[in-house]
């Protein structure tokens, strides 16, 4: 499904995906093409976390190295158009949050529109991010489900409503469901695209392990940097 922004709805210009990407994989890569193809007119900013925050409280653990985490993510974006890689986190202040880096960008590309790419596993946890509200006043949110995380239950339309209630703000749903608005003027974008499943966590694990990685979740230049550098066989996740 893609749908037509109107002219008091401009879609976003610049897209800022954040993340560990230790690895990076071929998920990821997927999530950035699913939003190039819905905003035609838009690049995407890929940012490897220097210091990466876990959920705002504290240092989330990495394995590989900061240089080793951007060459890994030029390779694995390397077939995608409209991507850059950015190292702009290593100059600002750590831990590395999402905020910092979104002022960051803001402040280098003047007045185009800002969004930030989520899978659907890190939008649930976004009210609980560092200065969630002032984050959303700044960037809109893409939205990228994983049905691996969903239950019968659950819709990822459902899950925006609940991420609004617990950010104390309210919804306004328009272009059949994949758009709503927040009270604040503030855009969430669902796009129902598919992505492998593949998970960094699983593939740390498996390559300790000595086990091969499912076909698909690696393209065949990460893994030989992985291969070449003989990351993630002997530290501890």
């Amino acid at each position: 499904m893609s749908f037509q922004a109107q002219s008091n709805d401009p879609s976003p210009e610049v897209i800022v995906f954040g993340g560990t990407f230790d690895p990076p994989h071929n998920g990821h890569a997927q999530m950035v093409e699913a939003a190039l193809n819905h905003f035609g007119a838009a690049e995407v900013i890929v940012v490897p976390a220097f210091a990466p925050s876990a959920g705002g409280e504290g240092l989330k653990s990495v394995v590989a190295s900061f240089p080793q985490r951007v060459e890994m993510a030029r390779l694995a974006f390397a077939a995608t158009r409209r991507v850059k890689i950015s190292t702009v986190e290593q100059e600002l202040s750590t831990p590395s949050f999402t905020l910092n880096t979104l002022r960051f960008v803001s402040n280098q590309v003047a007045e185009k529109r800002l969004a930030l790419l989520l899978g659907q596993d890190q939008f649930e946890a976004f009210p609980k991010w560092h200065e969630p509200k002032a984050i959303l006043n700044l960037a809109d949110l893409i939205i990228i489900p994983r049905p691996r995380e969903m239950n019968r239950d659950s819709t990822l339309a459902k899950i925006a409503g609940e991420v609004a209630e617990n950010l104390g703000t309210s919804l306004n749903w328009k272009h059949e469901g994949v758009i709503a608005t927040t009270q604040e003027g503030s855009n969430f974008y669902l796009l129902p695209a598919q992505v492998c499943q593949a998970v960094s966590s699983k593939i740390r694990e498996q390559i300790k392990s000595g086990a091969a990685t499912p076909p698909g979740w690696l393209t065949d230049s990460v893994r030989n940097y992985i291969n070449k550098h003989q990351l993630y066989r002997n530290n501890e996740d």
